[in-house]
């Protein structure tokens, strides 16, 4: 019978056992996982499983503050799109939380002002 992971062909490598392993980025039958490319190496910045980029396809998202599974741009929800009130490169500006949500006294490119705090209070003349 074929080992899992192999053909009726195929001879165990050195450094594997007798039931030859699988390579990385593939399931127990040598099969590649959703997300990876059809040479089923991991690529750099992802766990062994092969953990899509963000903002890539709709399979299988990492979440948020991971460890080795890509961690989230500024600006994005965790899926990678960009929110309301960003540009199209999606980086967060100064003085912005990083949703990089517009705030009361800004312009729609969300600049904050001089003598503000981080969350571009308006100016003294508007808030009073």
């Amino acid at each position: 019978m074929p080992r899992f992971g192999t053909d009726n062909r195929v001879m165990p490598r050195l450094d594997t056992d007798n039931r030859v392993m699988p390579r990385l980025g593939t399931d127990n039958r040598g099969m590649p996982r959703l997300g990876t490319d059809n040479r089923v190496m991991p690529r750099p910045g992802t766990d062994n499983r092969v953990m899509p980029r963000l903002g890539t396809d709709n399979r299988v998202m990492p979440r948020l503050d991971t460890d080795n599974r890509v961690m989230p741009r500024l600006g994005t929800d965790n899926r990678g799109m960009p929110h309301l009130g960003t540009d199209n490169r999606v980086m967060p500006r100064l003085g912005t939380d990083n949703r990089v949500m517009p705030h009361l006294g800004t312009d729609n490119r969300v600049m904050p002002r001089l003598g503000t705090d981080n969350r571009v209070m308006p100016p003294r003349s508007l808030a009073y």
